[in-house]
């Protein structure tokens, strides 16, 4: 917990994909919250691209930052 906490700290989240549903589930979760990403539990595992897709657009759509910008000869 508190690697996953320092890591939100300095901006960067985690997210969890659990193969099933077993006894480290509620744990696991409670990483992602801490990290502000996202948990997954899979049962299929053919839906491992997908989530891994889902997470990659999204990281990346975090990257970008939009403002105004003044522009001015130089």
């Amino acid at each position: 917990r508190e690697l996953v906490a320092s890591a939100a700290h300095d901006g960067i989240t985690t997210s969890i994909v659990s193969m099933g549903n077993g006894p480290d589930t509620p744990e696991l979760e409670a990483l992602s919250r801490i990290g502000g990403g996202r948990f997954y539990i899979v049962e299929d595992m053919t839906e491992l691209p997908r989530i891994f897709t889902q997470e990659t657009i999204t990281a990346s759509r975090s990257a970008l930052v939009e403002e105004p910008v003044r522009v001015a000869v130089g």
